[in-house]
C-alpha cells in the first residue's frame, strides 16, 4: 500500500471527525445560554453510541458512531494481505520466521489504530481550542445537553478511562479482522467485523465486545454497563488470543501457493 493511499485514508478520517465535531458544535449551540464543547466533549460525542437498549425499545443504529468504526475497518482491511502473492511472499521467505513476519504486520495494525484515534484527538482539540482554549475536563452543562451524560459525579480520570475503552476495543476487533483477512478474504473480514459492530449496537449484549466501543454503555454513564477496567481486560484477552491464533494459523499456511 502506497504512502499516498495511506495518507488519503487518514485525511478522510480527519474529514469525518471534523464533520461530526461540527455537528456536535451546532447541536450544543442550539440550547440558549449553553457553552461551547471542549475537546473531551467532542470525543465523548463521537464515541458515544447509544445506551444499552431496554426491553421494548426500538432498534436504533447510531450512524454517527458506526461511520468512524467503518472507516477504521477500511483502513486496516487490505494492508496485512496486500501484495501477498508477490513482494510480500519474497520478504517472508527472506525473513525466515512466519511468526516474526505476522507479528510485524500486527505492529503495523496497532500503529494504524493509534493513528486513527490520534487523528480524531487532533480534530477534537482544534475544535475545542478555538472556542475554549485547551481544557482537559468535560463541561458538565455541555455533557448534559449534547450527550445526555451526568459527569458531575465523575473524576476526570474516570472520564478518560471510559474514553480509553473504545481504543482498546478497536484494537481487539482490528486484530480479529486481520486474522480473518488471512483466513478468508480481506473484504469478507471487513463485512463480518462491521456486521458484528452493528449487531452489538442493536442488541446491547455484554457478550458482544462491540458494545465496549460505545462510551454510553460504560458503567460510568450507565449503571447496567461494565466497568472500564473489566472491558479493557476482556479486550486485551481477545487481542492476545487472536494474535496467538493468527500466528498459529499462518504458520500452517502454504504461502508458496496462496
Amino acid at each position: 500500500m502506497s504512502a499516498q493511499a495511506s495518507l488519503a485514508k487518514y485525511l478522510a478520517a480527519a474529514g469525518l471527525f471534523a464533520l461530526l465535531a461540527d455537528q456536535a458544535r451546532r447541536a450544543a449551540s442550539r440550547e440558549p445560554g449553553s457553552r461551547s464543547p471542549v475537546w473531551v466533549d467532542y470525543a465523548l460525542n463521537t464515541l458515544r453510541g447509544t445506551p444499552i437498549p431496554a426491553q421494548g425499545d426500538g432498534l436504533t443504529l447510531p450512524l454517527g458512531w458506526l461511520l468512524p468504526q467503518l472507516l477504521l475497518a477500511i483502513i486496516v482491511a487490505s494492508y496485512p494481505t496486500f501484495g501477498f502473492g508477490g513482494y510480500a511472499t519474497h520478504a517472508l521467505l527472506r525473513v525466515g520466521s512466519r511468526a516474526g513476519w505476522w507479528f510485524a504486520k500486527w505492529c503495523w495494525l496497532v500503529v494504524s489504530v493509534l493513528g486513527f484515534y490520534v487523528t480524531g484527538a487532533l480534530i477534537w482539540s482544534i475544535y475545542g481550542v478555538v472556542a475554549h482554549g485547551f481544557r482537559i475536563s468535560p463541561d458538565t452543562q455541555v455533557e448534559a445537553i449534547l450527550n445526555g451524560f451526568d459527569v458531575s459525579h465523575l473524576t476526570t480520570s474516570q472520564v478518560y478511562g471510559a474514553l480509553a475503552v473504545p481504543l482498546v476495543a478497536s484494537l481487539a476487533l482490528s486484530t480479529v479482522q486481520m486474522v480473518l483477512a488471512f483466513a478468508v478474504r480481506p473484504m469478507l473480514a471487513l463485512v463480518l467485523v462491521v456486521g458484528y459492530l452493528a449487531m452489538s449496537a442493536l442488541t446491547g449484549s455484554s457478550w458482544l465486545i462491540g458494545d465496549y466501543a460505545m462510551v454510553a454503555r460504560n458503567r460510568a454513564f450507565d449503571p447496567r454497563g461494565q466497568s472500564s477496567a473489566f472491558m479493557c481486560l476482556v479486550c486485551a484477552a481477545v487481542t492476545l488470543v487472536a494474535v496467538g491464533l493468527g500466528i498459529w494459523s499462518f504458520s500452517r499456511r502454504d504461502v508458496l501457493h496462496s
